[in-house]
């Protein structure tokens, strides 16, 4: 080997070498932080003045789905003062760890709990399962009213004998307001299952007014769809 190549070999192992070590060093660091460069960017615009800028970063995290954003993510569902922005972040909970939605199902806040709600709810709907439905019937007798009805709807979605069960109590439960039983009812309806006629029948019989309405739409409806599947 010449001097000339000699030198030039020893100039790419010495850059070699040194770059060796800067990924190594970079590698350590990271380890150190236990998250990578990108979710550290997106969770500085949890931060940003920009609604827009802070939603992204909630769903940038939600794809990440790193463990490590959740406190960040729990702290702009609670505190920031948009609620797009607040609904980004429970998405993102709901992706990374959905068992930290649920005490917010039984708390006092009512959109922590309307918002906790939906977002268990969705991803049931998304993932094709039953996961949380047994979290989400209890709200049926939620006192907001619109933690109510939302919790009506995903259950009707969610489908099942468990599901059917629940809204036929909650149209019958005396003790509901009255616009969460004609939406039980309603529901009912919509599922085309025939086995809830009884309950409709007996709703219709006993009740008056906007329920016993409800309840005879129902069972119309169901024997209808019955009747045209034949």
């Amino acid at each position: 080997m010449t001097d000339k190549n000699q030198k030039q070999f020893l100039k790419i192992a010495g850059l070699t070498f040194l770059i060796i070590i800067f990924i190594t060093l970079g590698f350590a660091r990271g380890c150190r932080r236990g998250r990578t460069p990108s979710e550290a960017l997106h969770l500085e615009k949890l931060k940003d003045d920009k609604v827009m800028v802070r939603i992204e970063a909630a769903f940038a995290l939600s794809r990440q789905g790193t463990p490590t954003a959740l406190p960040a993510l729990e702290k702009t569902l609670k505190e920031d003062n948009d609620p797009g922005v607040r609904r980004a972040a429970a998405w993102a909970i709901a992706c990374i760890k959905p068992e930290n939605l649920k005490p917010y199902l039984t708390g006092s806040d009512a959109f922590l709990k309307l918002v906790a709600l939906e977002k268990l709810g969705e991803l049931d709907f998304r993932a094709g399962r039953r996961d949380f439905l047994a979290d989400l019937v209890p709200r049926i007798r939620d006192e907001n009213l619109e933690v109510a009805r939302t919790a009506v709807t995903l259950v009707a979605r969610s489908g099942g004998p468990k599901a059917l069960t629940s809204l036929e109590e909650a149209a019958r439960s005396s003790g509901l307001d009255e616009s969460i039983r004609v939406l039980a009812i309603t529901k009912l309806g919509e599922t085309g299952d025939d086995s809830v006629l009884p309950a409709l029948s007996e709703i219709g019989s006993k009740e008056g007014g906007d329920l016993r309405q409800a309840a005879q739409e129902a069972a119309k409806a169901i024997t209808e769809r019955k009747r045209g599947e034949t």
